[in-house]
């Protein structure tokens, strides 16, 4: 019995290998505010700028605070929701995952490589 409940408690807890895991091994980010909900975001690496809202730079910022390790899209969805102050759902994360995706492709991040 106690070998079947650590079996769903396990099932349970692990990630689902379809979640696209991200990371910032970038350090040279500056984030600067220019309004209430809006951000100039200085990449030294690219030599470029972005401007980006509250949502992303809580998404860019909670990625570079872990250093490098990368972070689940579910992880991330709940982590930025509770500090932004919005509720937690399926539109919510949807826009998390375009962020990642776009944040991406301006190279500021980068997805983990399946293993």
């Amino acid at each position: 019995m106690t070998t079947e409940t650590s079996q769903t408690e396990i099932a349970v807890t692990a990630a689902t290998p379809l979640e696209r895991r991200w990371r910032c091994s970038q350090n040279e980010i500056l984030i600067e505010r220019l309004a209430e909900n809006e951000f100039a975001v200085f990449s030294a690496s690219y030599w470029d700028s972005y401007l980006m809202n509250a949502i992303d730079v809580a998404v860019l910022r909670f990625l570079m605070q872990r250093a490098g390790q990368a972070s689940g899209e579910g992880e991330l969805g709940k982590m930025v929701a509770a500090e932004v102050e919005l509720a937690y759902d399926a539109t919510f994360q949807n826009y998390i995952a375009e962020a990642l995706s776009q944040m991406a492709l301006v190279g500021l991040i980068d997805q983990e490589s399946p293993c």
